[in-house]
């Protein structure tokens, strides 16, 4: 527990540590990486960003079922 909670990140400061991110990976060869825990906030923001594969993992079996259903879900679910 924190004593001072901490503002959540801004959308420009996520882009930026994500960017760098891509950027490592993609220098050292990499054509995929994988979020084991991802939310359909996340879906968005990789389908608009993401220059490689993102192999996306749900822990929460509802939340997937309910994205897919929502039609917002861009991948096919393999269970």
């Amino acid at each position: 527990m924190d004593l001072i909670e901490k503002p959540a990140p801004t959308e420009a400061e996520i882009l930026e540590q994500f960017e760098a991110t891509m950027f490592d990976a993609l220098r050292v060869g990499l054509t995929s990486i994988h979020d084991a825990d991802t939310s359909p906030d996340r879906i968005a923001f990789y389908r608009k960003y993401a220059p490689l594969q993102i192999y996306l993992h749900f822990m929460n079996i509802l939340t997937l079922c309910r994205v897919a259903d929502e039609g917002r879900l861009p991948v096919r679910p393999t269970l």
